[in-house]
């Protein structure tokens, strides 16, 4: 990088004006004079600045940019025309003249003509937002990768319903995994065309949102951490959500949004733009939230449930790749229903059995 390089030389040999070749230099470049006026700004560099071109950035003082360069940038740069250390700033956050935020790097360097104190300060500055945005989504991947891999291995060995499906709603909306505000469990009837709200995991409003999220914030902790901190800031939250859907009943039969998702084994999403049915809409009002995505639970081609998802506190809009990555966690959650249901069966007829030998076996004794 051009900013690199330009720190690595020990000193720049003139602040006079640049050459027509760094004017258009795609890199901001800059020149600022021992009393912290700018001398001379490339094309690149005032635009960064939020000025209209060069010449309306030339003379004016490092403090009209107080909100992009922070007062302790400042003071560095002021400082290294007066003697001080070359400095070099790999990122920092800046809002321009015109209210543009970016991420920024900055490197800057004294400038000598001949004298042997410097005359002023050399700067390169460079826009890395989409650099950190590349970093932030691949930490986010392996986040999401993460989460993944560990509520894989609680639902593999996990065998009591409830406690799988807890897991599953917490790593879904754990800031560490797919980070939804809200998430909401319907699983199918045994007569096989209504759906009955089952368990939902986030906070009933802003507050608690707050509270909860605040506990909470720590990149590192692992899903163990996660739930064991949850049941203790989110039991009430989490009781307040599921009494708010333990009654709903969605009719799989009637067309709805709900019985589409069902039908295609596909996830939907709801943006709250789109027209939607009577008995869609009356569901979402319910919940609170009209902009979701859902995505049903589907083991060896059958449908068993349907999650629900919403960011109802941070009004974040929910992406495709939410969808998917949601479809993922769905299809565990399905095979850990059916396998805990499974286990629940065979222990309800082992214990039948149990009871069944008892009574033979009394009967012998008579």
């Amino acid at each position: 990088m051009l900013t690199r390089e330009f720190t690595d030389r020990s000193e720049v040999r003139s602040i006079d004006a640049f050459p027509g070749i760094v004017r258009s230099n795609p890199v901001g470049l800059f020149a600022v004079d021992r009393e912290g006026r700018l001398r001379n700004v490339n094309d690149r560099a005032a635009e960064m600045f939020g000025f209209d071109n060069s010449p309306a950035a030339e003379g004016r003082p490092l403090s009209q940019l107080e909100f992009f360069f922070s007062q302790a940038i400042i003071d560095r740069i002021i400082g290294l025309a007066n003697g001080g250390e070359p400095f070099r700033i790999h990122c920092f956050p800046g809002t321009n003249l015109i209210g543009h935020f970016a991420y920024y790097c900055l490197s800057c360097n004294a400038a000598y003509q001949d004298a042997p104190a410097p005359l002023g300060v050399f700067g390169v500055i460079e826009d890395v937002t989409e650099q950190m945005k590349q970093q932030q989504e691949l930490k986010n991947r392996i986040d999401e990768l993460s989460m993944l891999s560990q509520i894989s291995q609680v639902v593999s060995s996990a065998l009591d319903t409830e406690e799988v499906l807890k897991v599953i709603l917490t790593g879904v909306t754990a800031r560490q995994g797919l980070g939804f505000n809200r998430a909401f469990l319907f699983l199918l009837d045994d007569d096989g065309t209504t759906l009955s709200g089952r368990l939902a995991v986030g906070p009933t409003n802003s507050d608690e949102a707050g509270k909860i999220w605040s506990s909470l914030e720590h990149d590192n902790r692992s899903l163990f951490e996660i739930l064991s901190l949850y049941q203790e800031e989110a039991e009430k939250s989490n009781r307040n959500l599921t009494d708010l859907i333990r009654d709903v009943r969605i009719d799989t039969t009637n067309g709805s949004m709900f019985a589409r998702a069902m039908h295609t084994k596909a996830p939907l999403v709801i943006d709250g733009t789109m027209d939607i049915d009577y008995a869609t809409d009356r569901v979402l009002a319910h919940m609170g939230e009209r902009r979701v995505a859902m995505t049903p639970l589907v083991s060896r081609d059958r449908v068993i449930g349907l999650l629900v998802v919403d960011n109802a506190i941070t009004r974040e809009a929910i992406t495709d790749h939410d969808t998917r990555f949601l479809k993922l966690i769905a299809d565990q959650t399905a095979a850990a229903v059916e396998r805990s249901s499974l286990y629940r069966d065979l222990k309800d007829r082992a214990a039948e059995l149990e009871e069944s030998n008892r009574k033979l076996a009394e009967t012998q004794n008579q």
